[in-house]
């Protein structure tokens, strides 16, 4: 296997993660928030979005433990987030979506030589997947048309 084709995978895994994590967390903080009539502290979880402001504290270099550390919360985000309640599924997906964040600019300044073109095609497979899996969604169960009768 070509060294491009494991920067495709990697980046393709690494955003289907990302686009189910962020997905998730904006589920969660609508579900929870619909329950009420006005806004509360539930709506916060937006504030995982801006968690790539820590990396401002990071010195120029970056330890190869933090991107390891990132990749392993992702990982276990991703992994706990259907076993688990609303909330509980929206602190993973919170914490999932901020650890894809804050690996994101890492990934993109890592040592290995990486095109555009392989950002582009790690970002269309993923977006492939979930629309297909959005078409299985909407088609009628076998033997059914879709006309109304």
């Amino acid at each position: 296997m070509k060294k491009s084709s494991l920067v495709v995978i990697a980046f393709a895994i690494f955003f289907l993660f990302f686009i189910q994590m962020a997905g998730s967390l904006v589920e969660s903080i609508y579900i929870l928030d619909l329950m009420n009539t006005s806004l509360d502290e539930k709506a916060l979880g937006l504030l995982f979005f801006f968690s790539p402001i820590f990396l401002f504290f990071y010195p120029k270099k970056r330890p190869v433990q933090t991107v390891w550390f990132l990749f392993g919360l992702l990982f276990l985000a991703r992994g706990l987030t259907p076993y688990l309640n609303t909330l509980g599924r929206m602190l993973t997906s919170g914490v999932g979506t901020g650890a894809a964040l804050m690996l994101f600019p890492f990934l993109i300044t890592a040592k290995i030589f990486i095109t555009g073109c392989d950002i582009v095609y790690g970002l269309v497979i993923p977006m492939l997947e979930v629309e297909t899996v959005a078409a299985a969604r909407r088609a009628p169960a076998p033997g059914r048309s879709r006309r109304a009768r």
